[in-house]
């Protein structure tokens, strides 16, 4: 009697998460999110080339099986076995078992490959890309707030020179004086008994010292087109402040979204522990079932039936390959 090895069943083929990993990491390397860090923006394309290059060997190689086990010859034989000679039967399921073996070792060949090589990739480490964006954000905030603080400064500074401006126009100085500032003394002496009764003296003298303490003693003999010209260049500055505020605001965006994009590496790194998982799975069960054809005794009837039967479980297992990698 013919004694013919059992095996276990082997383990469907579950590549969920190796497609998760290849769909997660194709996604960020097509955004060129990591570009900020070009090393790591590099291991990323690696693994991006790897899991596709992997997945798209393993269903070629499954593909080529599923070819090769659905003839069904054996299968169309055993049920004609009594018309069957023994010596054609064995002759046609050692062929069978030869050819199949040698598609089965390619493939287990290549999937122990591509799991060492993903074993072999180094792994993303955002420690110290995240410490650098961290720091420039630091950087960043302290001079948006500093730059805030000179463009209020600068707006009050305007106000004030627009105010003062008005003042002295208002008071009718811009005639007076012939088109210039007055010194406090001029106006003091202007204002003296005997002179115009009419001058607000207080309210002008106070926008003169205004215009002083934000313009300095230049202002005295400065014509007022002059000081309009000077709040002109207030406003310009505001303008240009402004417009780099809003470069450090956007800049803040930038650095926030790097740092969304570094936050993503521990999930990165669990999907490709993952990914390994699911290739290690199918090692094991292409290895299993590449042993259980092996042992099959092809010495009667009996033997060529549970070499079919092991054919079958192993279309079953290809057949479940290509379908998650054809999706």
């Amino acid at each position: 009697m013919t004694i013919t090895q059992l095996h276990p069943e082997a383990p469907a083929a579950d590549l969920t998460a190796m497609l998760e990993a290849t769909r997660t990491h194709l996604q960020l390397w097509q955004r060129g999110t990591l570009k900020f860090v070009p090393s790591q923006q590099e291991i990323l394309q690696r693994h991006v080339t790897l899991f596709r290059g992997a997945g798209d060997q393993l269903r070629a190689t499954a593909q080529r099986l599923v070819a090769e086990l659905s003839t069904d010859a054996l299968t169309d034989i055993l049920a004609a076995q009594e018309a069957t000679e023994f010596e054609e039967l064995l002759s046609l399921a050692t062929d069978e078992a030869s050819a199949v073996l040698r598609r089965l070792a390619a493939q287990i060949d290549l999937v122990r490959r591509e799991q060492l090589a993903l074993l072999a990739l180094p792994l993303l480490d955002p420690n110290d890309s995240v410490q650098r964006v961290m720091s420039q954000r630091e950087r960043n905030s302290t001079e948006q707030t500093a730059l805030q603080g000179e463009i209020t400064r600068l707006g009050e500074d305007l106000k004030v020179v627009e105010a003062s401006i008005n003042a002295l126009v208002n008071n009718g100085l811009e005639i007076e004086f012939g088109g210039v500032v007055p010194s406090l003394e001029t106006l003091n002496a202007f204002a003296a008994p005997g002179g115009e009764a009419l001058l607000t003296v207080q309210a002008v003298s106070k926008a003169i010292e205004d215009l002083r303490n934000v313009l300095g003693d230049i202002i005295e003999g400065m014509r007022y087109g002059q000081l309009n010209d000077q709040a002109m260049r207030l406003r310009a500055r505001i303008a240009t402040d402004q417009e780099r505020l809003r470069e450090m605001r956007r800049r803040d965006g930038e650095l926030a979204d790097q740092l969304s994009v570094l936050e993503q590496f521990p999930q990165l790194s669990s999907l490709r522990e993952a990914a390994a998982g699911d290739l290690a799975r199918v090692l094991l069960g292409l290895q299993q079932l590449h042993a259980a054809i092996a042992d099959v005794a092809l010495t009667d009837r009996a033997g060529v039936a549970a070499l079919d039967t092991a054919f079958n479980r192993l279309r079953t297992l290809e057949r479940e390959i290509v379908t998650q990698l054809t999706r």
